[in-house]
């Protein structure tokens, strides 16, 4: 697997792949200059880089050409203005095949449903549901069930786009049936009380 050189801060060079990777020990000392580097990885970086096919020329006048390449063959159509493309141009999103043009307005104009920009992080939300309320004590009679029903109508809705864990949801969870065990046994007590007086 290779991957991109990560260049020390001090001295440019490059880190070794063990540095990048985590396995060195955690100093992440540049052999060069004996710098110290933290390397924290995005996944992709792990990712092997895919080599993007070059346009064909146009090899007859009368054959369609791309429009923003006027000398390369256009091999598909962008399904957002009609426009031929080459494969330089040619961004595939989802089923569909976009211009540049048209993918830069659809980002801008949130109108692309295949385009995540943003995600709802619902272990977070039901984590403050369960715990701001505690605040004012007789609002978890309320907010209790409905954090239960936001951790498990959520659970296997994708969290966020970088990697995290579902430890939120499970506290909130936790939170939520102390409050509920909670309220049942203040409700014990005051139907025990009259049943002894």
């Amino acid at each position: 697997m290779k991957i991109q050189p990560v260049r020390c801060t001090k001295c440019e060079g490059a880190l070794p792949p063990d540095v990048v990777l985590g396995s060195h020990p955690p100093d992440g000392t540049c052999p060069h200059c004996d710098c110290r580097n933290i390397v924290h990885t995005f996944p992709a970086l792990l990712d092997p880089l895919e080599k993007g096919r070059e346009a064909d020329a146009l090899v007859l006048d009368s054959d369609a050409s791309c429009f923003y390449h006027g000398t390369k063959s256009a091999e598909t159509v962008c399904d957002g203005c009609g426009r031929f493309l080459c494969s330089l141009c040619d961004l595939p999103v989802g089923d569909q095949h976009l211009c540049p043009v048209c993918l830069k307005n659809s980002r801008e104009t949130h109108e692309e449903p295949t385009l995540q920009r943003e995600r709802s992080l619902h272990d977070s939300i039901a984590l403050a549901v369960a715990i701001y309320p505690m605040l004012l004590v007789w609002v978890t009679i309320v907010t209790a069930p409905v954090t239960l029903f936001l951790v498990f109508r959520h659970r296997k809705t994708p969290l966020s786009l970088v990697r995290r864990s579902r430890w939120r949801a499970w506290l909130a969870v936790l939170f939520a049936l102390m409050q509920i065990g909670g309220w049942l046994t203040l409700l014990a007590f005051f139907i025990l009380k009259d049943a002894w007086t």
